[in-house]
C-alpha cells in the first residue's frame, strides 16, 4: 500500500513538473529535479531478552507503578483486585512516574527488587 501511495505521488509530481514546463516554455527547460525517497532509513535495534515468566504471583511482590494522569489509579487499583482475587498472597508497592511515562534510574533499580510490575499510562 505505502509503494502504491509513493509511486502515486510521484507520478502526480512528475505530471505537476511536465505541465508546468509546457506552460513556462523555455523558462523551464533548464530545470533538473532530485527525486528523493521520503521512506527515509530506520536503524536497527538490538533486540533484549524478556525476562522468564513467573510460575505463580503468590507471595510474589508486584510493583504498581502509575503515570499520574487523572483516573489512572483506578485502573490500577482494578487490576490489583483482579490479581488479588487469583492470587491472595500477593504483595504489592505503588509507584508514580514522575513526568508522564519515564521511570528515573532510581526507580529503575528500585524496581528491579521486585518479583513482577504494571505499569501504564493512563489519560
Amino acid at each position: 500500500m505505502r509503494k502504491k501511495r509513493l509511486q502515486h505521488i510521484l507520478s502526480t509530481l512528475i505530471f505537476v513538473v511536465l505541465a508546468l514546463s509546457l506552460i513556462a516554455g523555455e523558462c523551464m527547460a533548464s530545470v533538473t529535479l532530485q527525486v528523493l525517497n521520503p521512506q527515509g532509513e530506520i536503524p536497527a535495534v538490538e533486540e533484549a531478552a524478556t525476562s522468564p515468566r513467573l510460575d505463580t504471583l503468590d507471595g510474589k511482590t508486584i510493583a504498581m507503578i502509575s503515570n499520574g494522569k487523572i483516573n489512572f489509579n483506578v485502573v490500577l487499583k482494578a487490576v490489583e483486585e483482579d490479581i488479588k482475587e487469583k492470587y491472595p498472597t500477593a504483595n504489592f508497592v505503588h509507584m508514580r512516574t514522575g513526568n508522564g511515562y519515564n521511570l528515573t534510574e532510581e526507580q529503575l533499580n528500585e524496581i528491579k527488587g521486585y518479583d513482577a510490575y504494571v505499569h501504564g499510562i493512563g489519560d
